[in-house]
């Protein structure tokens, strides 16, 4: 099992439970049907995710849980998105804010890669 999807951060105050590792198989196995059925229906008609439209760091103020995904546009550019949300328990939970996005944009090969915990203080700057 990917831990990055799990809730595995010991610093969190959030404990990983059945229920969640079930959650994370959920979307695992979510996305792996999603992967597969998008390689086989890609074309050169199919619409193309080039354009950046989802930002590629999205992180929230605050010390948040975030999660590394890497992406393919249709043409096969490779794109990296850092995110992190506001009071997510698990790092699933800033995965599936993102991932719904980044299908409806027509993106192939979404991995998972990693997560953690991440500090943005604006008024440190």
């Amino acid at each position: 099992p990917n831990p990055a999807i799990m809730g595995d951060d010991t610093n969190s105050n959030f404990t990983t439970n059945a229920h969640d590792l079930q959650e994370a198989a959920n979307l695992r196995d979510r996305l792996s049907e999603y992967n597969d059925n998008a390689r086989a229906s890609v074309s050169n008609d199919s619409v193309n995710s080039d354009d950046g439209a989802i930002p590629s760091v999205s992180i929230e103020e605050g010390a948040y849980k975030y999660v590394l995904i890497t992406a393919n546009t249709q043409s096969n550019k490779s794109r990296i998105f850092v995110y992190s949300k506001k009071n997510a328990q698990y790092h699933r939970n800033v995965a599936e804010y993102l991932l719904p996005q980044l299908e409806s944009e027509g993106y192939i090969d979404i991995r998972i890669k990693g997560g953690g915990r991440i500090l943005r203080d604006d008024a440190s700057k």
